[in-house]
């Protein structure tokens, strides 16, 4: 090829590979530092959109279920434990309870919910009510999402109001 072309396709060539193999061995570090824990990769705040579907794509290549995009909605699947809601996802609703259950039925009960956008106390009664509706066509949510506060306070809370309410089941994720 002439000089410019081979450089052109020279340099696609080397940067897809670099960056492929850069997301692969991050990915690895991070599982080898869970030492055997589920994890849960999000890349919502990643370097764009496709840098998400490249490092969804790797983690699929290495087993991992856990990392959420919309790669998994666009080809009919739902991750076992897709993580989880956003708080621009609950706040696109009238009220956080209709968020979580039009979340919940699209997850088909498998996603995290979110329950500390406004309140968290509240947001945990929130999702009890939501739960128990669920449960009612037959789906069982994997759990709740906590990421501000005190989170050891919060989750112990969570963790005697979920299992008041009968669902013991209920995963709390942090």
């Amino acid at each position: 090829a002439p000089i410019i072309e081979a450089q052109i396709i020279e340099m696609f060539l080397i940067n897809t590979v670099m960056l492929q193999t850069n997301l692969f061995s991050k990915i690895v570090r991070f599982l080898d530092s869970a030492n055997g824990k589920e994890v849960v990769l999000g890349f919502n705040r990643s370097a764009g959109g496709d840098v998400a579907m490249k490092s969804t794509r790797i983690c699929r290549a290495l087993g991992i279920r856990t990392a959420f995009a919309v790669y998994d909605y666009l080809h009919d699947e739902v991750p076992p434990f897709s993580v989880g809601t956003f708080h621009y996802l609950m706040m696109a609703f009238p009220n956080e309870s209709e968020a979580m259950k039009v979340y919940l039925k699209n997850t088909k009960g498998k996603g995290y919910v979110l329950v500390d956008t406004y309140d968290s106390v509240n947001g945990i009664k929130n999702f009890i009510k939501v739960a128990r509706e669920v449960e009612k066509m037959g789906m069982r949510p994997v759990g709740i999402q906590l990421d501000s506060g005190d989170l050891f306070r919060l989750s112990k809370m969570a963790r005697n109001m979920l299992d008041k309410a009968g669902l013991h089941y209920c995963k709390i994720f942090a």
